[in-house]
């Protein structure tokens, strides 16, 4: 990539990261391909202490941890002091059983980034899996022996990477503590319209909530306090209830922590519309800095981000009507190249240890389809990436196959398509559904080396010789990234959402607006000028939740991903697995054990009803229809008030589903029911009616 005249330590830096660690503040959405060195935007901020980096999924954190781990040993010349998330980064499964603490420590001789010299520099990392707990305390204990640590170090610059999960909660004040949380909520939500200060201190007092010290102390570290760089990686990824989740942590930490810092989106697709949402919450004025026409494809290689790319299209000759259904026809096409023995050049060189190559397909299933056939055809074992790999298979790239040697990997572009660092992949097959997820998941082939991807595109073969016709086989990035956006051939957004769902979600920003400037006061005793508009704030509450005080915590969850729930691969595997009902739902055809968990049965789709007694569906179907003010239920609600089960050959195990809010919403128009059932958003309910309008969505 085009390279600026200033270094960071022995780095070099490229125009683009000496642009962004010019602009001192507002929001930046940023666009450049994987490889060139966005996440280094954490270490460019000149004149702040911290800087946050938010990542998508626990698979992207670890990689940046161990990538932001070389490049300040390798080019800032910083000694590695303490490295435990380092070891838990390229080791999780060795690390899992472990104690350790969730932070790296460096040290040098006055590193000078820009201008500024530093001393020391830490790394801490924030999710639900990477925080342990050390002996009999609990993950709060964990986290206020690590800032006893950070706090005592001077002249130290720290970088914060997490998921926005467990930031988010820490940035409401409501870690840890979800049943006493979850009573506030209830009281919230019964509060009358026009409530002043004292109102909200006398529920706070009454509801049992006792200020929390070391709660307070940790998030004085965690929380950006006055300014730091907030930089939100591969930002397209979130849907409509992950942007609302980012509007309210913006809210908080504008309002609530005084943040005035740099908002930076990063990404390899553009997606202005989404950034503009949450940079509006900020009231910051967004700027755009594209850095794709800025690729190289020849250079030496400090300067090269991507090889050359062959690219090889497949049509795929489908009959299903809609696009989605087209998409998925492209990923299955991917097995039936496999079985007619397409990739056997690759498979060969492989085999002699020196094939790299990355399968990217749209579902579980179909990557699980894959693999096996794989050992099938050429008793190969690829590294399986998704949650249902035969447990014969490995799951983790090990350390020393992760840049040199044979690798071969299957998986989803949800947990390969994104970012995930694999060095020197040459060899690809892509099919995706929608265009920036093409974009994405291409760019993980050919990285700094020449690559061959073979692309599966959801159009008929008969469009195939227009299609070629369009691009050469060999085309630069950039010309790439345009023909993915401008072609017909992808998909380009999201299905909408109903309407009375955006209505919920907009609610539901309040209600946690609300919930968090509240707790702001209880843990510190200091009301901010915000929490005077409460009385505004409670106007727009228009909400009913039915279900048991200790369990609506799950409205608090920045995202919505339905209940977990426990399967076997087949009746004669004996691993117990667990992952959300909606991925399991979606992809595959399962049955239930006389144990109640499921059990995968085959590559498809299933669909899981919930049956209810007569007074139960009557009144489910009263709450669905009311589109005013949204109807959320627990799973407690409706097993043991409106006597609802999930019953198949026998009934479902949902020990999982605690804590558990459904939305109930009468579609009015089945295709749209069936829709949100089939892509695992929700359930269907079982009316007694062939088409079947009312759906209990996920929350």
């Amino acid at each position: 990539m085009e390279q600026a005249n200033e270094f960071l330590g022995k780095a070099r830096l490229r125009s683009f990261q000496k642009e962004i660690a010019d602009i001192q503040d507002g929001a930046i959405v940023l666009t450049a391909p994987t490889g060139s060195g966005k996440t280094v935007t954490l270490l460019t901020d000149v004149s702040r202490m911290v800087s946050v980096g938010f990542y998508p999924n626990n698979e992207l954190l670890l990689s940046q941890i161990a990538g932001l781990h070389n490049f300040i040993t390798s080019y800032l010349g910083m000694k590695s002091i303490e490295s435990p998330l380092l070891d838990y980064a390229i080791k999780p499964e060795e690390m899992m059983n472990t104690s350790y603490a969730p932070y790296n420590l460096y040290s040098g001789d006055c590193v000078e980034i820009f201008g500024r010299r530093v001393k020391r520099l830490w790394i801490l990392g924030l999710s639900g899996r990477i925080i342990k707990r050390f002996g009999e305390g609990g993950k709060l204990d964990t986290l206020k022996e690590t800032v006893e640590r950070l706090v005592r170090l001077e002249d130290a610059y720290g970088v914060v990477v997490a998921t926005p999960d467990t930031y988010f909660l820490l940035s409401l004040y409501a870690y840890r503590d979800f049943c006493a949380v979850s009573r506030l909520i209830s009281t919230i939500l019964s509060m009358p319209p026009n409530v002043d200060v004292k109102y909200i201190d006398d529920v706070l007092r009454m509801g049992g909530l006792a200020p929390r010290e070391k709660l307070t102390e940790i998030i004085s570290v965690f929380i950006p306090i006055k300014n730091a760089t907030i930089f939100i990686d591969e930002y397209h990824l979130y849907d409509l209830y992950d942007i609302y989740s980012f509007k309210v942590l913006l809210y908080l930490l504008k309002e609530v922590h005084a943040w005035d810092g740099r908002l930076i989106f990063s990404s390899a697709t553009p997606n202005i519309k989404l950034a503009k949402i949450i940079a509006d919450e900020a009231d910051l004025q967004l700027k755009e800095l594209n850095a794709i026409e800025r690729v190289r494809e020849k250079g030496d290689m400090d300067a090269l981000v991507r090889g050359e790319i062959e690219l090889t299209f497949f049509g795929v000759d489908t009959e299903r009507k809609s696009r989605i259904g087209k998409a998925y026809g492209a990923s299955e096409k991917a097995i039936d190249l496999l079985r007619e023995r397409k990739f056997e050049k690759f498979i060969e060189s492989y085999k002699g240890g020196i094939g790299r190559g990355m399968i990217i397909l749209e579902k579980v299933s179909h990557a699980d389809v894959f693999a096996e056939g794989l050992y099938r055809i050429y008793g190969v074992k690829p590294v399986c990436l998704f949650s249902t790999a035969p447990s014969t298979f490995p799951t983790m790239v090990s350390e020393s196959a992760r840049d040199e040697g044979g690798l071969l990997i299957v998986g989803t572009g949800a947990r390969i398509g994104q970012g995930v660092e694999f060095r020197n992949i040459t060899f690809g097959i892509v099919a995706r559904a929608i265009a920036y997820d093409y974009l994405q998941s291409l760019s993980r082939i050919g990285r700094r080396y020449p690559g061959r991807s073979t692309i599966l595109t959801p159009v008929d073969i008969s469009q195939m010789d227009k299609l070629r016709k369009e691009i050469d086989t060999m085309m630069t990035y950039g010309d790439l990234v345009r023909w993915i956006e401008e072609t017909k051939v992808f998909l380009h957004s999201k299905v909408e959402e109903p309407g009375v769902y955006k209505n919920f979600v907009s609610i539901r920003e309040c209600l946690l607006k609300l919930l968090g400037i509240s707790l702001f006061y209880r843990h510190t005793g200091t009301w901010t000028d915000e929490i005077r508009k409460v009385s505004d704030i409670a106007r727009n509450l228009e909400l009913c939740v039915l279900s048991p005080p200790d369990e609506i915590y799950g409205i608090t969850m920045f995202r919505s991903t339905g209940p977990e729930v426990k399967f076997y691969r087949d009746k004669d595997d004996g691993v117990e697995r667990s992952d959300n009902l909606g991925t399991i739902i979606r992809n595959y055809v399962v049955d239930i054990d006389a144990n109640g968990k499921l059990v995968l049965v085959k590559s498809g789709r299933s669909e899981l009803l919930v049956k209810c007694g007569e007074r139960g569906l009557n009144m489910l179907k009263r709450m669905g229809q009311n589109r005013l003010k949204p109807v959320l239920v627990s799973w407690s609600f409706l097993q043991d008030v409106l006597k609802c089960e999930i019953v198949d050959s026998h009934k479902l195990d949902t020990a999982g589903f605690e804590g558990q809010l459904f939305m109930v919403v009468d579609t009015n128009d089945s295709e749209i029911a069936e829709f949100l059932a089939a892509t695992g958003r929700g359930l269907r309910v079982d009316t007694g009616m062939e088409k079947k309008t009312l759906v209990l969505i996920f929350v």
